[in-house]
């Protein structure tokens, strides 16, 4: 009954993507907004070329008089979903449905987290589709930022391995693949492209690791062991990126420390504060494709960034920690499960 109810979540979160992005995959059409035209959709076409020629894409001729192209960490030359993507699709049309996979993924990764929480198959379904669809995706569709999708949905699963090894680790009971999920996951995270959008991860897992070292009553040792190894092996793995990234930087305009007013342009005002519960408070580009034809915002920066979560996974929230309560057993569940 479970793995029936599981594969019916996953289901409507495919149905739901699949109605809402019909363009893309019914004619083909792509997300030709803001950074995808200008910049990622050149730099897929030119990579799949050179791979289809049997080169491996380290230098870009078209930029400027020549620059690093694989060391450009954005380019994302040696991100396997990506390279699979091509493999059946143009690059015009795999933008799009890597996208797509994208927040499929971010949704799974947090069905598993809410399921290792305690948490039925029908809330857990909910608040994937809620992570998947939510303001902060939504908005950067907008601003064609790709990377930053295609970085951010790795981090419920890399909250998903620590908190079902420190489960299995306290119960007594065998991790499993566990820890090749963990690395693969890793890996992953950092081939996607987007260092700011890893570096964040990093540190919110780094948070999140240290909150369930705190509530562990045996074995820690062992899961900061196993979490070391996860990093160590992943480091390796991801090392044909990171060392020429490491390498590039060194000669970036932005190695070093920057003014206050640069490194804080990208910051939230205040205003943003009412955008939790009123996301078109401060208007918002998607106007731009409504009978409206305008850009309707008027905050401090571009609205890239969103911090409204939506209704339901605000409610859903709430209601977890309303009605959430440790089992009898020691274990996590939770009153009133559908």
């Amino acid at each position: 009954m479970k793995n029936r109810e599981t594969l019916l979540s996953l289901i409507f979160l495919t149905v739901a993507l699949s109605i809402l992005f019909a363009p893309v995959l019914l004619r083909g059409e792509t997300f030709a907004l803001g950074d995808v035209p200008d910049q990622f959709l050149p730099w897929r076409i030119f990579t799949a070329e050179e791979i289809a020629d049997g080169r491996i894409p380290l230098w870009n001729p078209y930029t400027f008089c020549g620059s690093p192209f694989l060391a450009n960490m954005q380019s994302a030359v040696l991100y396997p979903i990506d390279r699979a993507v091509d493999l059946f699709f143009q690059p015009e049309q795999g933008v799009g449905i890597g996208m797509i996979l994208h927040l499929f993924l971010g949704g799974f990764f947090l069905f598993l987290l809410a399921r290792s929480f305690g948490a039925s198959e029908l809330p857990s379904g909910i608040v994937a589709i809620g992570y998947a669809l939510g303001g902060f995706h939504a908005i950067h569709f907008l601003g064609g930022n790709l990377l930053t999708i295609t970085s951010s949905i790795y981090l419920p699963g890399h909250f998903w391995v620590v908190h079902t090894l420190r489960k299995r680790i306290e119960e007594g009971r065998g991790i499993g693949l566990i820890p090749l999920v963990g690395i693969l996951l890793a890996v992953l995270q950092v081939l996607s492209g987007h260092a700011q959008m890893t570096f964040y991860n990093a540190f919110f897992v780094g948070v999140f690791f240290v909150l369930n070292l705190i509530q562990m009553k045996s074995g820690r040792l062992r899961l900061i062991g196993i979490l070391s190894g996860i990093a160590l092996c992943a480091a390796l793995l991801a090392a044909p990126q990171i060392l020429p990234t490491l390498e590039y930087s060194r000669h970036a305009s932005r190695t070093g420390t920057l003014p206050y007013l640069p490194a804080t342009e990208f910051s939230f005002g205040w205003e943003f504060l009412a955008s939790f519960l009123l996301p078109e408070y401060l208007g918002t580009r998607a106007d731009l494709y409504t009978p409206l034809r305008a850009d309707t915002y008027w905050g401090d920066w571009k609205n890239w960034s969103a911090v409204y979560i939506g209704l339901l996974p605000a409610l859903g929230f709430l209601s977890f920690f309303i009605f959430h309560s440790p089992s009898p057993q020691g274990g996590e569940g939770a009153r009133g499960r559908g």
